[in-house]
């Protein structure tokens, strides 16, 4: 019975590293640019063939997980080995002060495969 119990023990622990998800093939880097009309600037690197859909993006609150602002309207896809840079304009009043990690969501997508 020990046996069986450390076998099913040690196969979950080495599948959850058979697993990759889009974010280990993305490098992500964003921009805020606080100029006379401020505006965020996301860009996104795919390390492989895949083709990967950034579902969603935002900015967390300095030194917390409130979500300051979330962009869901636009997917964008990134094709195998290319980079995508993109930009929201005019982001009103936010104060740049409070602006803290920026995120993202992302999912393969095989439509265009």
């Amino acid at each position: 019975m020990k046996k069986l119990l450390g076998i099913l023990v040690l196969s979950l622990l080495l599948s959850g590293n058979v697993y990759a998800d889009c974010f280990d093939d993305l490098d992500f880097e964003s921009k805020w640019y606080d100029v006379k009309y401020p505006y965020q600037e996301f860009t996104f690197k795919n390390k492989s063939k895949n083709t990967i859909e950034i579902v969603k993006t935002g900015i967390y609150a300095k030194d917390s997980k409130d979500i300051v602002i979330e962009w869901n309207d636009i997917p964008t896809i990134v094709f195998g080995y290319r980079q995508v840079t993109f930009s929201y304009g005019y982001l009103g009043n936010l104060n740049p002060d409070i602006l803290g990690k920026r995120y993202y969501a992302c999912k393969y997508n095989y439509d265009y495969d």
